[in-house]
């Protein structure tokens, strides 16, 4: 049981239980692909991964591919929906009913490799991660990978790829040279509660990309886009009703109060900008974001797991695509 310090306000129980929402809810997987062929690819790979995949989940599982997906009998059982479709649904989670659009919010998928070049043998990995009950989706996508390795390929040349192994947190499920994966034997994502001290530093890998992008970021505004996250994610994944509205609003007003206290001492950012094509809307978006490192000085007792589940699962806008993913450093 996680233990409250400091912090007399807190609702201990609520605090413990909102936490605990996140054990067994998190599924962690590294697949490492080795391609046939040379091509070109765009530094941000998720969402040319994301397209194919959609592309060939699609092709195989939908009967009605002349129907609109709102309009499909059906809809509620498809993989292709559920994983790729735009839902629009009304939640009770903050202050009053929000319209919100739940749309990727089933399973991240990025590349930390930024090589725009890829020659044939190179070796890339991406990473998935599900949540909750979406972890049943995992053969569709796995497979689906293997078929877009096989036929579609990726990259400018189309190149193609072979999906030579995939690990579950560290530990390999498959590998192609033995040809048999078990799906039984997957196992969620253990989070922990880091001691880390009282000086840390928090380095974002891939961007930070907030509504109104500003250059500093301090801990209450970190810990705030931290709570939204996981509020979201509990509530799209699982039946609302898990969460009582007024209880979370009680613990995530005290402990923004609480990060009050803990301070900026400095940062360093610089600012990015990655281009997807959107199949849907037949155009480029722009994703303006920030990475770099903010050095926070105070007491994080009461924080240690919140900032390692966010660590997993992002901040800000985007996380769907890999975006505001961070490291924790420790600092003496």
């Amino acid at each position: 049981m996680l233990m409250i310090e400091n912090n007399k306000s807190l609702n201990q129980e609520f605090y413990n239980y909102f936490l605990g929402l996140f054990d067994d809810f998190v599924y962690n997987f590294r697949i490492e692909l080795q391609f046939m062929e040379e091509t070109h690819i765009n530094s941000f790979k998720s969402s040319a991964f994301r397209s194919v995949l959609s592309y060939i989940i699609k092709k195989n599982s939908c009967p009605f591919k002349s129907f609109l997906c709102e309009d499909c009998l059906i809809k509620s059982d498809c993989v292709y929906y559920n994983l790729f479709e735009t839902k629009v649904r009304s939640l009770n989670i903050n202050n009053g009913k929000n319209i919100l659009f739940d749309t990727y919010k089933h399973f991240i998928l990025l590349s930390e490799n930024k090589q725009t070049y890829i020659k044939s043998n190179d070796i890339i990995t991406l990473n998935l991660i599900l949540f909750a009950e979406s972890i049943k989706y995992l053969p569709n996508i796995f497979f689906s990978l293997i078929e877009v390795g096989k036929t579609v390929g990726i990259g400018k040349e189309r190149a193609k790829f072979f999906v030579i192994s995939l690990y579950n947190n560290d530990r390999k499920v498959y590998d192609i040279k033995e040809s048999h994966i078990s799906f039984t034997t997957i196992e969620s994502y253990k989070f922990d509660r880091i001691e880390v001290g009282e000086k840390i530093k928090v380095v974002f890998k891939e961007p930070l990309i907030l509504k109104e992008m500003t250059d500093e970021v301090d801990f209450k505004l970190l810990i705030k886009l931290i709570l939204r996250r996981m509020s979201l994610l509990i509530t799209y994944n699982r039946k609302y009703g898990l969460i009582d509205k007024n209880k979370y609003l009680e613990l995530k007003y005290s402990l923004l109060k609480e990060a009050e206290s803990i301070k900026l001492i400095s940062f360093n950012t610089k600012n990015t900008l990655d281009i997807r094509f959107s199949m849907s809307k037949h155009k480029e978006i722009l994703f303006k974001g920030k990475i770099g490192e903010y050095v926070y000085s105070g007491n994080f007792n009461n924080f240690g797991r919140i900032l390692e589940i966010g660590k997993i699962i992002g901040v800000g806008k985007n996380c769907s695509f890999g975006f505001g993913r961070y490291i924790i450093e420790k600092l003496n």
